[in-house]
């Protein structure tokens, strides 16, 4: 039979655009269903150094984003417990810009022109119901009763379910981590008081008991400021903002900088968002972004794991509708499954405050491992030759990612 479409992707998010990009820069006929429209609200404004070669292979500058976005030098962590600071600057004093924080509604809609000027069909307020194999291809069918037809099937949706099984009859099901962050309540406040002078060039992240709070400065003056709580520190019966400053006594100073200051928004929430799909791939079908998992986004791994997932996934779609190749999708998969690992192993070590106060607040640390916690900080999670990443490696028997990611 003859399909509509070559590739068809479900999301119009950052992964779902990635790949359309990705996949119309091959030549292939592409369509994307979003269930929702742009602009719309998205948490997770904190981009990462070693993303920025992908943006770039998507058409998206650095000279372009510096006219946008708030400039990113580093990460900062702050533990009142202890009276430390420590900072892991991603850049040299007077270097160009590394990274941004972003304003999600810009960036994800900027995202979505470039899949309209690559060729992609972008159709939004078109969600997606279920999807079926069929000879040569997958059929999809959306909630206004549309039938569309592809080769292939991205789904990208994010936290929709959109199941899936395998061939092998491996059932799709979705892993709800415990042991990290259960609940994030988050607003945006204008004019925060800096702690230092150069402080909106960071992101800072400050330990409290159970839990962190960002703190990410945006371009137009606000700050995006939102707390993680572990599922045994949430207060039962309380509303969003008694959950948001209840926590934030845990951080006596930034809670001081907070006095007097008015919310811009409502305050959102979102909960049991660390979490793993058991499968990532199938055939003619495969899950990309936050629809294979996501975790706790401590170190800002969300956009990072959407481009990468995206980049990855694509190349093996192409070899696949080029020449029949599948190999490539189980190297995605073993890519994608060392990335979580690395950053699972260092969030676990995050939650447990003696070794992460080892390892970011030790009297003496040598050079070599600063410097090795900052290139995982900025998303370099594929450097095996990185001391800590071979650590974290080392406490698991797996298979070595193939060496294929761009980020590496």
């Amino acid at each position: 039979m003859s399909n509509d479409w070559d590739v068809l992707v479900v999301g119009g998010g950052v992964a779902g655009c990635a790949a359309g990009i990705f996949l119309a820069q091959a030549g292939l006929r592409v369509l994307i269903l979003e269930k929702g429209g742009h602009p719309r609200h998205h948490v997770g404004e904190s981009l990462l150094p070693a993303s920025m070669p992908i943006l770039a292979s998507l058409g998206v500058s650095m000279q372009e984003m510096a006219t946008r976005y708030q400039p990113k030098h580093g990460a900062r962590f702050s533990d009142s417990t202890i009276n430390r600071c420590e900072t892991f600057s991603f850049s040299a004093p007077g270097d160009p810009p590394p990274a941004f924080q972003v304003t999600r509604e810009e960036f994800d809609a900027e995202l979505k022109s470039r899949c309209l000027a690559s060729g992609c069909r972008y159709e939004e307020n078109c969600p997606v119901t279920t999807w079926r194999p069929i000879d040569g291809g997958v059929e999809v069918f959306t909630a206004d009763q549309q039938i569309h037809r592809a080769r292939f099937l991205v789904i990208a949706a994010g936290r929709s379910r959109l199941n899936c099984s395998t061939a092998d009859g491996v059932s799709d099901a979705r892993d709800i981590s415990n042991r990290f962050g259960h609940l994030a309540i988050y607003n945006y406040f204008s004019d925060l008081p800096p702690a230092v002078e150069d402080e909106r060039g960071y992101i800072t992240v400050h330990l409290i008991a159970n839990g962190w709070i960002w703190c990410i400065p945006l371009r137009n003056g606000d700050t995006s400021i939102g707390v993680v709580l572990k599922g045994d520190s949430v207060r039962r019966g309380v509303d969003h903002r008694e959950q948001f400053d209840w926590a934030l006594r845990g951080c006596p100073d930034l809670h001081d900088r907070l006095k007097g200051l008015l919310p811009r928004d409502e305050f959102r929430a979102a909960a049991d968002y660390s979490y793993r799909s058991s499968v990532r791939y199938g055939d003619g079908w495969v899950k990309i972004g936050d629809a294979g998992g996501f975790l706790d986004p401590i170190f800002s791994s969300g956009v990072h794991l959407a481009l990468n997932s995206a980049q990855l996934a694509t190349r093996a779609i192409i070899a696949h509708l080029s020449n029949g190749d599948t190999a490539g999708f189980e190297a995605f998969r073993q890519d994608m499954d060392w990335a979580e690992m690395v950053f699972e192993a260092f969030i676990d070590r995050f939650y447990n405050r003696d070794l992460v106060r080892q390892l970011f607040f030790a009297d003496y640390r040598p050079p070599y491992m600063k410097a090795a916690i900052t290139s995982m900080l900025a998303g370099h999670v594929w450097d095996r030759t990185n001391p800590v990443i071979a650590m974290f490696a080392g406490t698991r028997d797996e298979s070595s990612p193939s060496e294929r990611a761009s980020t590496k």
